[in-house]
């Protein structure tokens, strides 16, 4: 053998070896893309799971006072909590719809067909086709959920301030009452 066959290429795999290594490496790489998006999707639901929670409490808290003063002006004035706390509610209610969600992994059957020319190659290049519209399909779903809970957050932080400037208004109408009479 002469010396150039035993050493290795010095700038890696090359024509269908490179090939190869492409699809594999496409594979891998799409697989990481899923698994990142699977953390980032539980995530996003962890923090609304946490709000609901919150929003419970507060709807617990308005309860709690109406029981112990059930009169209709505070009916009236716990308007200004549970409204924002119900729309924070519908939002994070959305987070947990069903949605289409990939997953790493191929049916093993999708495997097991024939295929015209079946490499290894062909093979993983075809995988990686179907990751990258999967990855696609979950940034999608990524992004609405970010957007729901963020907007369940904003209807969240909504409530000290609309319930605040409901209970104003209602005391200065009471005010306003007993001044008349």
């Amino acid at each position: 053998m002469s010396e150039q066959t035993d050493q290795p290429a010095p700038y890696g795999a090359r024509g269908e070896d490179y090939a190869l290594w492409r699809a594999r490496e496409a594979v891998a790489q799409a697989e990481k893309l899923l698994a990142s998006q699977a953390a980032t999707m539980a995530y996003h639901e962890g923090r609304a799971t946490s709000l609901i929670g919150w929003v419970c409490a507060d709807l617990l808290a308005v309860a709690g006072m109406l029981g112990s003063h059930p009169t209709w002006p505070w009916v009236v004035g716990s308007i200004g909590v549970v409204f924002p706390s119900l729309m924070s509610g519908y939002y994070l209610y959305r987070v947990y719809q069903p949605k289409e969600w990939s997953v790493t992994g191929i049916r093993p059957e999708w495997l097991m067909r024939d295929w015209p020319q079946p490499t290894e190659r062909t093979t993983l290049e075809s995988i990686a086709g179907l990751y990258i519209g999967e990855v696609a399909r979950n940034e999608q779903t990524l992004h609405r959920a970010y957007t729901v809970v963020r907007k369940a957050w904003i209807w969240f932080l909504r409530i000290p301030v609309i319930g605040l400037i409901w209970m104003v208004l209602f005391a200065a109408e009471q005010y306003w009452l007993h001044l008349v009479s």
